[in-house]
């Protein structure tokens, strides 16, 4: 495998992506832990630092997003950017098991929204503009389904390793994760750039056979396949409604995240390997993104993400009725969790597929035109909606658990559901309607 070749592209950002989720994933149940014994914090303390640090994460990206807009519009830039992110990755895992003080961690957790914010405007955006389009909805699958795994190993392994060996086990299981992770990228190589060029500058020699003839029918052929359901008549209503979807969607899992470990503690003493359990069901439906994404490139986003959000509401309204008294109870709630995942993931895969399609056609016509390349910016912005909703999420989980209770936290979330399904219906109509 070349280290030129799409395949080597794909498997080092996807390695980069399965990084990231994991690193994230497997702090969550055990950032409670960590804040009441490494920091000593005090119990009634515990949800607002856990909510703080959840917000940095978002932040943080969102500062970054805005320098790597500015910065990273060439291939070389996206590429130096990218390696770069393994260097923040390194600084956050031993800033969060090393810590002494909740300050420090604060710092971890900004490093780590940092490290998310190249991955999303760097990283994907190396990736569309390196592979072809043929095989992005593939890539962009594979970068998913890397995410998906990360996801689901982190909570449980995470979990596992902090209950039975400490927190320097799971540091350094992370360490070693992340420096395979930076010796991908480190052997990242750009393809040479071709220059723009015309059907008059074609080599003479494919001019009159049937070798030019069969090469631009298949080419044309490819295009119209991967652009018919996405790249076409999309108005930009489309576009703002696929980044509000991934705001809510994203604001609903951060939110659960961030509370979650502690509901479960104050209603069913669950140890720690239980709460990486919980999470891992949030997350385990993460494994469809792969399938989600290639259906995207095919039909679009408006039906299934309408009839997700719908999905994801009313597994919402109905997880606050949990007491985790019995085993049917709790077979229950983790049955919700898996539901209202699967919601999760169907909006955030499906709208982020839909967005990378866009970028990489308006990629394609910049190449054509010999116009400045603008996949950094556009990935900013998906980026920033990511970001936003890792601030808004656990900001507003945190303000009702003061204020008022899980139920009408849940309830909450669910109305946000409902308004996107509405949105999400009423748009993306051109091609499917």
């Amino acid at each position: 495998m070349s280290v030129y070749s799409d395949e080597f592209v794909m498997l080092a950002v996807g390695a980069a992506a399965f990084t990231d989720a994991f690193l994230n994933a497997s702090v969550i149940p055990i950032l409670p832990r960590i804040l009441r014994q490494q920091t000593c914090v005090s119990p009634d303390q515990i949800q607002y630092w856990t909510s703080v640090s959840f917000a940095t994460v978002g932040g943080t990206g969102l500062l970054v997003n805005v320098i790597l807009a500015l910065t990273t519009n060439s291939r070389h830039f996206k590429r130096q950017a990218f390696r770069a992110g393994s260097l923040f990755m390194v600084a956050a895992t031993g800033g969060l098991f090393l810590a002494k003080h909740v300050g420090v961690i604060v710092v971890a957790r900004a490093l780590q929204g940092a490290s998310t914010s190249i991955l999303w405007v760097a990283g994907l955006g190396y990736l569309t503009a390196h592979v072809e389009q043929r095989v992005l909805g593939v890539a962009m699958g594979l970068v998913y389904g890397a995410i998906a795994i990360g996801d689901i190993l982190g909570p449980i392994i995470g979990a596992v390793l902090y209950e039975n060996a400490g927190w320097f086990a799971v540091m350094r299981l992370l360490l070693v994760a992340v420096a395979v992770d930076s010796f991908l990228r480190l052997l990242l190589r750009s393809k040479p750039e071709m220059p723009p060029h015309s059907e008059d500058e074609i080599d003479p020699l494919l001019q009159h056979g049937n070798i030019r003839e069969e090469t631009s029918c298949a080419d044309s052929h490819c295009s119209r396949r991967m652009e018919s359901a996405l790249t076409k008549s999309i108005q930009p209503r489309d576009l703002v409604a696929s980044w509000l979807a991934i705001i809510v969607a994203g604001s609903i899992r951060t939110a659960l995240e961030s509370t979650l470990p502690i509901v479960i503690s104050r209603h069913a003493q669950g140890s720690i390997s239980a709460k990486g359990g919980i999470i891992l069901a949030l997350h385990c439906p993460a494994v469809l993104s792969p399938f989600l994404a290639c259906v995207t490139t095919m039909a679009g986003p408006r039906y299934v993400t309408t009839g997700g959000s719908i999905v994801l509401s009313a597994a919402l309204v109905a997880l606050p009725y949990y007491r985790g008294d019995d085993g049917a109870s709790s077979g229950a709630f983790v049955a919700l969790l898996v539901t209202a995942g699967t919601g999760i993931v169907v909006l955030t895969t499906c709208h982020s597929t839909a967005f990378s399609m866009f970028v990489k056609s308006s990629e394609i016509e910049a190449h054509t035109t010999g116009a400045q390349e603008r996949g950094a910016k556009s990935f900013a912005w998906m980026s920033t909606a990511w970001n936003l909703s890792m601030l808004s999420g656990p900001t507003l989980a945190d303000f009702m658990m003061e204020n008022s209770d899980w139920e009408t936290l849940c309830f909450l979330l669910a109305g946000l559901s409902v308004m996107t399904s509405i949105i999400l219906a009423c748009t993306w109509r051109s091609e499917y309607a």
